[in-house]
């Protein structure tokens, strides 16, 4: 996501969208750089929260497990549901 991201600052085209009904164009100049700039800050968000989710359940600190664990619960429902 993150090179995606990049991709989408450095060329200033970002791939459509696919919606039904709709015609497909790639996006381009400033929606893109911030198509881009949103890919890199969500795939590091998405890094940071496997990370801290990894270290918690290496050295088993349940302090720190079980809200993770929850709001991957509360993540997983929501997209269930769509």
């Amino acid at each position: 996501m993150i090179f995606l991201g990049l991709d989408a600052i450095t060329l200033r085209a970002f791939p459509p969208a696919v919606w039904p009904g709709k015609q497909q164009k790639f996006q381009n100049r400033q929606w893109a750089v911030w198509a881009g700039w949103a890919f890199i800050l969500i795939a590091l968000v998405v890094a940071v929260f496997w990370g801290f989710f990894a270290y918690s359940v290496w050295t088993l600190n349940l302090a720190m497990l079980e809200p993770l664990i929850g709001s991957l619960g509360v993540v997983m429902g929501v997209w269930d549901r769509h």
